[in-house]
């Protein structure tokens, strides 16, 4: 497992099978592979760690290899209201319909909990999830 530490532009981590890449000084992309369990809390360390002081955070997540997400992963989730990241649009792409709809509803359950400041969208693949990023980048850093 590896701890974020101190992340930056060009820096790649490997946490589990998962692999994250910190491509711009505002977008985070994330590769999840196979079953996605209580090592999302890491993941979100390191998104908290690269969104430190920065306006907002684009994260780009592949979601085409995730064969499961364990309970432990849905806790994790379920918790993020208390997150402390930056104003984020999250685009996902790939994925099936049961994963897309489990997204879904957990994005709905933590708005209901309190999550704020989070804009989401599950495109079909990354060029789709691409362009809505770049869609919503000026809107973010607008304020």
């Amino acid at each position: 497992m590896t701890k974020a530490g101190n992340v930056s532009v060009g820096t790649e981590l490997r946490i589990g099978a998962h692999r994250l890449v910190f491509e711009e000084a505002d977008t985070v992309h994330i590769e999840l592979c196979g079953e996605l369990g209580e090592e999302l809390r890491d993941l979100v360390e390191a998104l908290e760690a690269f969104g430190g002081d920065r306006p907002y955070l684009l994260v780009l997540a592949s979601v085409s290899r995730v064969t499961t997400w364990t309970a432990g992963a849905r806790k994790v989730a379920l918790s993020s209201h208390r997150i402390r990241l930056p104003r984020r649009a999250v685009a996902l792409h790939g994925g099936g319909f049961a994963l897309r709809m489990s997204i879904g509803m957990l994005m709905r359950a933590t708005a209901a909990l309190g999550a704020r400041e989070r804009f989401v969208f599950h495109g079909d693949d990354e060029a789709a999830a691409r362009a809505w990023l770049a869609q919503m980048r000026p809107r973010l850093a607008g304020g």
